[in-house]
């Protein structure tokens, strides 16, 4: 008789808003953000939006997706969850506005 085989225990990565990631035996988490931004026409808006939300405490990378006929995106990665006034403050002062939903 064969011995029973023992399956691999993967680790499951999370899903939604946190990804976690292991740093020299300590868990870190991460906090995605994502929002909806309006009147962005070019990759000058981009820069100063990116810019402006970069400068926020705790943001460790900023990603925008222009869509110079509707709604772009931007998604937040920081160490915490950030404060949403924050966040439109930091889009106001770049000169554009968050844009709830969708």
């Amino acid at each position: 008789m064969r011995p029973a085989r023992r399956r691999s225990r993967k680790q499951r990565q999370p899903s939604g808003a946190y990804c976690a990631r292991r740093i020299q035996g300590e868990t870190a988490m991460s906090v995605r953000t994502t929002i909806n931004i309006s009147g962005m026409h070019c990759g000058h808006c981009v820069a100063s939006v990116t810019e402006e939300l970069q400068e926020l405490e705790g943001v460790a990378a900023v990603d925008v997706a222009l869509n110079k006929d509707g709604l772009s995106v931007a998604t937040i990665t920081s160490a915490q969850e950030l404060d949403p006034a924050r966040i439109d403050a930091a889009i106001a002062e770049a000169g554009y506005a968050v844009v709830a939903g969708g």
